[in-house]
């Protein structure tokens, strides 16, 4: 990500970092919860966390080869499928 804001790579480094924090504390909090409803939908929400955290993926690393036009000689991986 700092690649993609290369003047304030300490914002970036921050909002990754408090993201972070506030994952460590809501997620045992969701899933307290939903233990009470149900284990599967604990289950649930972790396949919804990773369907999502897929597109993100995907999307970024999209982006990332349309925004820095990676050379043709460049050997990472799905360069030849953005040009």
């Amino acid at each position: 990500m700092s690649e993609f804001f290369p003047k304030s790579k300490a914002k970036v480094t921050s909002v990754y970092m408090m993201m972070g924090g506030l994952a460590n504390f809501l997620i045992p909090l969701i899933t307290g919860y939903l233990s009470k409803i149900g284990l599967q939908y604990i289950i649930l929400l972790d396949i919804a966390f990773a369907l999502l955290a897929f597109v993100t993926a995907i999307v970024v690393f999209i982006r990332y080869y349309k925004v820095f036009k990676i050379p043709q000689t460049d050997l990472r991986f799905g360069e030849r499928f953005f040009q």
